[in-house]
């Protein structure tokens, strides 16, 4: 199951680009490219990250849980058990 958040769903509803760019995080996020490093994280932090939504992937296929986080520019996909949420970062 896929939700967003109704402040994305707005923005989604009101902005064709930011549709789009949700749309094109979507497909990345599928092909398990988790998003755009941020300014703030060092590459080792980053690799480690990406490791670990690595690992959490391959834990949710087989119905262990866990969480992903996907960064793309100024929102976020995270994935659970449950769903997969877009949403902007001050929504978490």
């Amino acid at each position: 199951m896929i939700v967003t958040t109704a402040e994305v769903n707005s923005k989604i509803a009101q902005d064709e680009n930011f549709a789009k760019d949700v749309s094109k995080a979507m497909a990345r996020f599928l092909r398990k490219d988790w998003g755009d490093k941020s300014a703030e994280l060092t590459d080792e932090d980053w690799r480690s990250d990406c490791e670990y939504n690595d690992a959490a992937a391959q834990s949710l296929s087989k119905g262990q849980g866990g969480r992903i986080l996907g960064v793309y520019g100024d929102f976020w996909i995270i994935k659970d058990a449950v769903a997969t949420t877009i949403l902007f970062p001050h929504e978490y």
